[in-house]
């Protein structure tokens, strides 16, 4: 299919011939989003060993945390079981 929406060029080294879309596509969201709750710098050192510093994020929140985050229900009596069996 060509277009001229669509260009490419060649890779010399390996005579490969890439081909990209000109056009900008959306994905059909709009509206207010959803930013995280919990921001995390990911580094050039984390990419390169491998870490998923968002990963670990995550799970280094504990449950009780997580329960306090959550305004946008009432509290009930099995979060207070869960934050009683939090240490610390």
């Amino acid at each position: 299919m060509v277009s001229n929406e669509v260009q490419s060029f060649v890779l010399p080294n390996p005579n490969l011939v890439v081909t990209y879309s000109t056009r900008k596509f959306s994905l059909g969201v709009s509206g207010p989003t959803l930013d995280p709750g919990l921001p995390v710098q990911v580094t050039w050192a984390d990419y390169a060993a491998e870490n998923d510093a968002s990963l670990t994020a995550a799970l280094g929140i504990s449950e009780h945390r997580l329960l306090d985050r959550c305004t946008s229900r009432p509290r009930t009596e099995d979060d207070e079981i869960l934050r009683q069996r939090q240490p610390g």
